[in-house]
């Protein structure tokens, strides 16, 4: 009897091959009123498969187009993005837009960065501050009473769409979100982390969702200014013991993109703060020189006034990380002008967000970063696949 063949190329559901149909037609668009013909049925689609809980339909379509249509993947992740973090939420005969926000804080501690319940009159305050300086006046919001930590946010659309909904319900009706703290995972402990306030807004549909968008004299910069000004003594209660940076709130995903770039260098500043007292030396005495490519990722070696030598690991949790296409003296330069200059520090960035163990010293866990690291002008604000690592030793200018 003959054999029915295997199909060496994996199934996926009517759905989700509709997800793909639709955005490569939105990514070969010609011109805005296409623009909108394809975003409707799309944003439709979409908002089926969030309500029913079909994230792994999400997936696979990104998936498929991630190997076929970079442009359509680019599209669908906009899209689907857009539609898990705002929607469209009737009160009382009224519609209002609801936009899941989130205000990330940079911290570091030489003691645990903590992360938990937030106390009622601090919410309160918080919440008093952001409505002042950040979100426009006809705006109501709602914040979750948690501090959450990298490891605790929603793992997937169809968890942030639940929890955007949650929290724009709250909103409207001009409460806070008490969360079930025991569901979530146990936070992992880093030199350098960052934590989040999440919460939601619900402005009259067509009405402006920021301070800037409503006043010409304001601009995301002095919001910011205000906001450090003002909101940041709130969260001190709420950061004991820790240096923190707050940064702008904005939707959701972009402030999470926002809060990972801005880490790198942070990180950065905090491993040599970190290191500076013990060893009482300046960073500029720092002098990073690098090793060679191992399966235990690069070795960086900091020498001070040449008597103590910590080895820092840039090591994955799920392999070898990617090898820096640069020679070794640039790389040696370039990481020392990083440890010396803090302006220097903003043209380091990786090109993933998968998370990570990181800088490493006397096997201290240090600060998340990401798989690739790259030295670049610009990166990419979406989570790229990492490159096979190099495994030839000229190249790598190891002497056989």
């Amino acid at each position: 009897m003959k054999r029915n063949r295997l199909s060496t190329r994996k199934r996926i559901s009517a759905d989700a091959t509709e997800l793909g149909r639709l955005a490569t037609g939105l990514a070969e668009s010609g011109g805005k009123l296409e623009d909108e013909f394809w975003e409707k049925q799309l944003s439709e689609l979409v908002d089926k498969l969030l309500h029913d809980g079909a994230e792994d339909d999400l997936n696979a379509s990104l998936d498929r187009l991630f190997d076929s249509h970079a442009v359509a993947h680019d599209s669908l992740a906009d899209l689907i993005e857009s539609r898990a973090e705002s929607c469209l939420l009737s009160h009382q005969g009224n519609e209002y837009d609801i936009l899941l926000f989130n205000v990330p804080v940079l911290a570091w501690s030489r003691f645990s960065i903590p992360a938990g319940t937030i106390p009622r009159s601090t919410l309160q305050t918080l919440k008093v501050h952001l409505g002042a300086h950040v979100f426009s006046a006809s705006a109501q919001m709602a914040l979750a009473d948690y501090l959450y930590s990298p490891d605790q946010l929603p793992r997937s659309f169809v968890d942030t769409w639940q929890l955007m909904r949650d929290l724009g319900s709250a909103a409207l009706c001009n409460n806070a979100l008490k969360l079930d703290v025991t569901t979530l995972p146990e936070t992992n402990q880093f030199l350098s982390d960052t934590r989040y306030l999440i919460g939601a807004i619900a402005v009259p549909r067509g009405m402006p969702l920021f301070r800037w968008n409503e006043s010409k004299s304001c601009t995301r910069e002095t919001a910011l200014k205000e906001w450090v000004k003002q909101g940041g003594p709130c969260l001190e209660p709420l950061l004991t013991g820790c240096a923190f940076q707050t940064l702008l709130a904005d939707s959701y995903h972009a402030a999470c993109r926002t809060a990972d770039m801005a880490s790198r260098p942070y990180s950065l500043h905090a491993s040599v703060a970190f290191l500076r007292p013990p060893w009482a030396s300046r960073p500029r005495r720092c002098v990073p020189s690098s090793a060679a490519f191992t399966t235990s990722g690069w070795k960086n070696t900091v020498s001070l006034s040449g008597r103590v030598t910590a080895i820092l690991y840039f090591t994955a949790s799920s392999g070898p990380c990617s090898v820096p296409k640069m020679k070794q003296a640039t790389w040696s330069a370039r990481l020392k002008a990083c440890c010396a200059n803090p302006e220097s520090r903003k043209s380091w960035c990786t090109a993933s967000s998968s998370p990570m163990s990181s800088a490493t010293t006397a096997a201290h866990r240090f600060t998340r970063t990401s798989r690739a690291i790259r030295c670049t002008p610009k990166c990419r604000s979406r989570t790229t696949r990492p490159r096979r690592p190099c495994t030839d030793r000229a190249k790598l200018g190891v002497r056989q």
